[in-house]
């Protein structure tokens, strides 16, 4: 089964767990837009073949579906207000 996207598949938070999870997605041919508050690891992805948001209000602007890999609530909270996505889906690690 094949599924056309239209839209890319935002993803937030390119930590120990994003990180992976996102390369992942993109060798697979997902079309993913991906930020982090740590510039040189959106550059990182990027060079894999993402397309690099600018911020998280980016992300939430142009993306049905965003995956969430983040320690802190807040910075989604402010996105939130602007746009909900679809769909969102969010994950958190305990330290």
């Amino acid at each position: 089964m094949t599924v056309t996207v239209s839209k890319p598949v935002g993803f937030i938070g390119l930590g120990s767990m994003g990180e992976p999870m996102a390369r992942n997605m993109v060798k697979v041919g997902t079309p993913l837009l991906g930020w982090n508050r740590s510039p040189s690891k959106s550059h990182a992805l990027g060079a894999a073949g993402a397309i690099v948001a600018t911020d998280a209000g980016e992300v939430f602007a142009c993306s049905d579906v965003i995956i969430l890999m983040r320690q802190m609530a807040l910075q989604s909270t402010r996105c939130l207000r602007a746009r909900a996505p679809a769909l969102m889906i969010e994950c958190r690690g305990t330290r």
